[in-house]
């Protein structure tokens, strides 16, 4: 993408976006961000219509390089020898960008549901609603599909699936031409 310009076309007959559709389109723009080569997600957080913090997937402040800089997911090949994920969740980056006092109550956007880990960070957080376009289905052979958004029920957050709208699905065509993708387990 380099240092062009995009602009997207956002002809939908001059609506006004709702809240949501506001919300999700940032979380899709901070997406495009991300440099994992494996998911691209990203996340806002939000609290009284004002944006908190974004966040996207990707290796913490002070990494050299990132997998796509490398051409290699370090996760899946262990090139490197680290044999994991240098990333940070979407989720966990929005988080960590704000004080405790003023995650509680609030709400996140992201484009697909938390992970467990994220949804125990969540849950820490005290924030109130999640907000996902697509449900992540994890790779580990040990958790449950649904043990994430479970997790979250229990600890009294709730979780919304959202339908795309014209002004989601021409974001996401923006960004990501080829669709949004959930890896499959």
């Amino acid at each position: 993408m380099g240092d062009e310009i995009i602009v997207p076309d956002f002809s939908w007959n001059n609506q006004r976006l709702n809240w949501n559709e506001r919300w999700m389109c940032a979380a899709i723009v901070a997406a495009a961000r991300s440099s994992c080569l494996y998911i691209h997600t990203g996340a806002v957080i939000v609290k009284d219509k004002r944006e908190l913090a974004n966040g996207y997937n990707g290796p913490p402040p002070g990494f050299e390089l990132s997998c796509s800089e490398f051409g290699f997911c370090e996760k899946r090949t262990n090139k490197r020898g680290i044999g994991r994920c240098i990333g940070n969740h979407a989720e966990t980056n929005g988080l960590q960008q704000i004080d405790w006092q003023d995650k509680i109550g609030a709400d996140i956007y992201s484009l697909f549901s938390p992970c467990y880990r994220c949804s125990k960070e969540i849950a820490q957080a005290r924030l109130n609603k999640v907000y996902y376009l697509k449900k992540y289905t994890s790779t580990k052979e040990d958790e449950h599909p649904d043990l994430p958004l479970e997790y979250l029920r229990q600890a009294g957050i709730i979780s919304i699936e959202l339908e795309e709208t014209p002004p989601i699905t021409k974001t996401i065509e923006t960004f990501f031409p080829d669709g949004l993708k959930c890896p499959e387990v």
